[in-house]
């Protein structure tokens, strides 16, 4: 919502990719910190690439399965103004 809110000019494609980033950031920053406590700064440092690599494949995936869906006829209760599948991926009817 925030994203959505401060930068109407991008498109909802931009604006979804820029979420996806910087929650998988924040995934990863997460990771980290639990992995020093489990296994050490070491190991924890050597898994960031591979956390990196699973956050970029779920991006994505979320937005190729995002487009999918708002092509499907989806009840009107889940395109709202507040989900991808609203006006901006939806095609015209």
């Amino acid at each position: 919502v925030l994203i959505k809110c401060g930068l109407p000019k991008l498109s909802v494609i931009w604006r979804a990719l820029l979420s996806g980033v910087l929650a998988e950031l924040v995934m990863v920053a997460g990771y980290f910190v639990y992995e020093i406590f489990l296994y050490g700064a070491g190991s924890a440092l050597l898994n960031v690439p591979f956390n990196l690599v699973q956050g970029g494949i779920a991006i994505a995936a979320a937005i190729l399965l995002s487009f999918v869906l708002s092509r499907m006829p989806l009840p009107k209760i889940l395109r709202s103004q507040w989900t991808l599948f609203g006006k901006g991926f939806a095609k015209k009817q």
